[in-house]
């Protein structure tokens, strides 16, 4: 039985992306947002899942950053 296209791409490697947005206000001060898993302060972004581009990672991760304030 020959395998299928789904069986193939199943066994590659995967790439992890992400994506961040770098906000700056009129006096060129960056928005940087504090992780819950990291020490380190850093832009808003995320990964970016499997079903979205990258732009839309940006927009939904912003959201979700403002949202827990």
């Amino acid at each position: 039985m020959p395998l299928r296209a789904s069986d193939v791409t199943a066994s590659l490697p995967r790439k992890r992306t992400t994506a961040g947005l770098l906000i700056t206000d009129g006096d060129e001060r960056v928005l940087l947002v504090e992780s819950a898993y990291k020490a380190q302060w850093e832009i808003p972004g995320g990964w970016v899942e499997a079903d979205e581009s990258p732009y839309q990672a940006r927009i939904r991760e912003c959201r979700r950053s403002s949202a827990l304030t």
